[in-house]
């Protein structure tokens, strides 16, 4: 995961006594995985990185924007250097696609200095080659962002644990403001692009994605976007952004500055 470090607003963040959250749990065998398929390891670039997705209809992953980004000419990757592993673990995946298309969010500048325009538009699409099939992977349905106290989830990808997605059951958002939510959930490297998850009624809704992680006087918050407002957008430059398979891009990549996911 991009490590974006920066003090936050005070008015963002209120001092508040810390509400207790579930710990991270790793899914260890392919039992526990079960049910999440369509969450996975998104592999960038032979081996540059990689970040987590979560399929959202049979041939179309939704991740953060950044993930999509060459270290070396500040433009999108090719959709074939994308590969979506779905339910990654330990060796299998349910199913493994190549990238076909990939359209980052119309407001996403690589590399922008205001961290509250990049967080709040840190959002993609990657199209597959081919759909992932029900019952392979089912894919997850979307839902309205969280509100302030809302408790959510998250399954996620990161550094020193790549192999194993891991589970938080239970944790917190903290504040939302000027397309921001801020998440008490724990983050870390490769996590960029999991989806945060309301559990309401038993049925899993992504209601946000995370884009970074920044430090505060109380510890580490996730980072993540008004996914509801966000995702018509998307969808829309999506719909009307050419012939299928091509690369869609976007504007202010230039001189943009590269951290890896």
């Amino acid at each position: 995961m991009r490590r974006l470090v920066w003090t936050l607003l005070l008015a963002l963040l209120p001092s508040s006594a810390p509400a207790q959250d579930a710990a991270l749990r790793a899914l260890t065998t392919l039992d526990s995985v079960r049910g999440w398929e369509a969450v996975g390891r998104i592999d960038i670039g032979h081996g540059r990185g990689f970040c987590t997705g979560t399929l959202i209809e049979p041939d179309l992953v939704l991740t953060a924007a950044h993930c999509l980004y060459d270290p070396g000419s500040k433009m999108l990757m090719p959709p074939d250097a994308f590969e979506f592993r779905a339910g990654w673990q330990t060796g299998h995946a349910a199913a493994v696609r190549k990238g076909r298309r990939v359209v980052p969010h119309p407001d996403y500048v690589f590399g922008a200095e205001d961290w509250v325009s990049r967080v709040s538009a840190d959002l993609a699409f990657i199209e597959l080659d081919l759909p992932i099939r029900a019952p392979t992977a089912n894919p997850l349905p979307t839902g309205s962002s969280p509100r302030r106290g809302d408790r959510v989830a998250v399954l996620s990808y990161a550094r020193e644990r790549s192999e194993t997605p891991s589970f938080q059951s239970e944790c917190r958002t903290r504040e939302r403001a000027r397309g921001v939510i801020i998440l008490t959930c724990e983050v870390d490297f490769g996590a960029s692009g999991s989806p945060v998850l309301s559990l309401a009624d038993g049925a899993p809704r992504v209601v946000s994605v995370l884009s970074g992680m920044a430090e505060t006087k109380e510890g580490t918050v996730a980072l993540g976007m008004y996914l509801d407002q966000r995702l018509g957008e998307l969808r829309a430059v999506f719909d009307r952004s050419g012939i299928k398979g091509l690369p869609a891009f976007t504007k202010g990549t230039a001189g943009a500055k590269f951290l890896k996911p």
